[in-house]
């Protein structure tokens, strides 16, 4: 979760692997968050998921974005194309 990052994770460590983003439907995000605490934009992370992608995209290492309903409906196309990514 963006919100539970590591401070001292080296930018180095970050420039040698190959990253990917896990995203969920908005509406599912607010509704898993809103059983405990009444999410926030800074609870359910948002703006520091944004912040991580712009990170390694200007590192010159853009992750590879896959929705978590497209994962869960066809889990063998997903990781199919990401091997296929540089």
């Amino acid at each position: 979760m963006s919100k539970q990052g590591l401070p001292k994770l080296s930018k180095d460590l970050l420039k040698k692997g190959k990253h990917f983003i896990l995203i969920r439907n908005p509406t599912d995000v607010l509704a898993s968050f809103d059983k405990d605490v009444p999410p926030t934009i800074l609870e359910i992370g948002l703006a520091a998921l944004v912040t991580i992608y712009i990170e390694l995209s200007d590192q010159g290492n853009p992750p590879t974005i896959i929705d978590a309903g497209e994962l869960q409906r066809d889990p063998e196309v997903i990781f199919k194309f990401d091997q296929n990514v540089n």
